[in-house]
Order: structure tokens, then sequence, then C-alpha cells
């Protein structure tokens, strides 16, 4: 029966970390027009919305059509790390083994309880770290994604193709950014339209910002026009919007901070416990309160996600 348990929790947890990592979706997101008391960025937010969604999609549709191994491995480019995703296993494997000797050995649990467990965390650990790294990729390619409108701006204005504007800002910046560009690059030179690298680069980074360059772009190849004017006009919609952000981010600190609380306090106190008071902590593990102590951590779970869930509803409004 625990073993049964165990394995249903393991493929839960499973689960949950693919569709994490977006290789399962339950729906496809929709993007959200900024609310704003600014009656021109409003106007401009108000035009773009249902063409956002549409090259939104297009991209999201794009990665669904790649094979699940390329869909990985464009989950770690997304993440700056670039070896392909076996190799980024068998590099990450012997912590689930080392987690599994410490369960079995430490915990004396038996292998066919700790296998499961320790892939489990394994998972969980590889989606954090994941997770965390995309997040920290976005924030420097968000950063410096202005300077990049401006610089693509300058370039079209010269007579310079898009491709030659890509090629420039490859050049003239670092990091993500130029990774992106010459990806999209790439992906042109080797057949991909214009159109199907640069929402392929939007489904990479779920940027906002980059949805309205995207957009921007897709819209003057199709249609024709002055994409340097557009692209000055996107600048300025970026910096506006940002500030905007900034603003918000002000405003919902405090909430923020009173979830990390919350989530927080039940784990440093329980590893304080188990430090300061370790008899009562170890009767949950025992044979008597073993059933008492996975109570108590499906019920922390549980509220883990009701104060997340609650946080997020008061901060859509």
């Amino acid at each position: 029966m625990t073993f049964i348990v165990l394995f249903l929790g393991f493929l839960v947890v499973f689960l949950l970390v693919l569709y994490g990592l977006g290789i399962i979706r339950i729906q496809p997101k929709s993007l959200k027009t900024i609310d704003t008391q600014q009656g021109t960025l409003a106007k401009n937010s108000a035009k773009l919305s249902t063409s956002l969604i549409t090259a939104k999609l297009r991209g999201a549709s794009n990665m669904q059509d790649l094979p699940l191994k390329q869909r990985l491995d464009e989950q770690l480019f997304s993440a700056g790390i670039q070896i392909s995703f076996g190799q980024f296993v068998a590099l990450t494997l012997p912590i689930a083994a080392l987690i599994t000797l410490g369960l079995f050995l430490g915990a004396s649990l038996s292998l066919p309880v700790a296998i499961p467990l320790a892939l489990a965390i394994w998972l969980m650990m590889v989606n954090i770290y994941l997770k965390r790294k995309q997040y920290k990729r976005r924030a420097r390619f968000e950063h410096d994604f202005v300077d990049v409108v401006a610089t693509i701006a300058r370039a079209i204005s010269v007579g310079a193709s898009l491709q030659e504007a890509f090629r420039v800002v490859c050049e003239e910046f670092s990091g993500p950014v130029r990774d992106e560009f010459n990806r999209m690059r790439q992906d042109i030179l080797f057949g991909r339209t214009p159109q199907q690298a640069i929402t392929m680069a939007a489904a990479r980074l779920q940027l906002q910002d980059f949805d309205f360059f995207a957009l921007s772009v897709i819209t003057q190849i199709e249609s024709g026009g002055n994409l340097g004017k557009s692209m000055d006009s996107l600048r300025e919609i970026i910096l506006n919007r940002q500030t905007l952000i900034r603003q918000l981010k002000v405003k919902t600190a405090n909430a923020k901070f009173q979830v990390r609380f919350f989530i927080g306090m039940p784990i440093v106190m329980g590893i304080g416990m188990y430090f300061f008071d370790r008899q009562n902590v170890m009767y949950f593990l025992g044979p008597e309160g073993k059933d008492m102590g996975r109570a108590l951590v499906i019920w922390m779970f549980c509220g883990i996600l009701l104060v997340r869930y609650m946080n997020k509803k008061a901060l859509d409004g």
C-alpha cells in the first residue's frame, strides 16, 4: 500500500514537472493587455491585443509540432544551458542516485520506496533549477531589450535588412540577447521563415515585451510598412510598460513578502524542531505516527497552494 501511494505521488509530481517545463499543456495561455490610465498606451495595447494572442499561439503551435527531444532542448536553451537534454540528464542523474542512497541508508527506506521518492525529488530539483535559470535569463534579456529595439530601428532606418539588423544586435550585445538573435539568424539560414524564427523565439522567451516586438515585425513583413517607425513606437510602448511594471512591483511587494513568509514558516519550524525536539519529530516518521505525518505533509502542501492561489487572486483583482 505504501509503495502504491508513493508511486502515485511520484506520478503526480512527474506530470506537474512536465507541465512546468512546457512539455504538456492543459490549455494555451492567453495574453492580457495591460490596463493603464495613460490614454496612448491603452489605445496601443488594445490594438495589439488580438494580434498578440495570434502571434503567441503561432509560436506555441510551432513548439508543439517539434519532436519531444527538440522541445526539451529548446527548454534548456531558454535556460541558457548550451547542451542537449540527454547530456543534461546524464550530468544530473547521479544526483538522483545519491538521493536514493541517502534515503536507503540514512532514512532506512527500502529500495522500492527510495527509488521513486528519489526520482520525484530529483525531478522537482531539476524543474526548480531550470525555472530559476530561465527567470534570470529573461530578466537579463528584458533589461537590454529596449536598447535592442533602438538598435534595430537605427539599422532599419539606414537601409539594412532584418537579418542585417539581427547581425548588428549580435555584434553589439552579449548574453541572452546575442544568443536569441543569433539563434533566429541560424533558423532563417536553415530554411525557416522570419515569422517562424521570431515566433519560436517568442515561445522560448515567454516575454510580453518580445511578443510586442514579434507582432510588429510579423505585421510589417506580411502587410508592409515602415519597420523603422514601428520600432520607434514600440520602444516607447515598452518603456511605458516597464515603468508601470516597476510601480506595480512596489505596490505588491508587501503581499509577496506575506506569501513567502507563510509558505516558509512551517518549513523553517519543522527544521528547527528536528534539531531541538527530535524525539517528537521522529514520532511522525515511526510506525505509530507515520499516517499522521503524511497527513501533516499533505495539509501543509494544500495550505501552500491555497495561500498562493489567494495571493494571485488578490493581485489580479
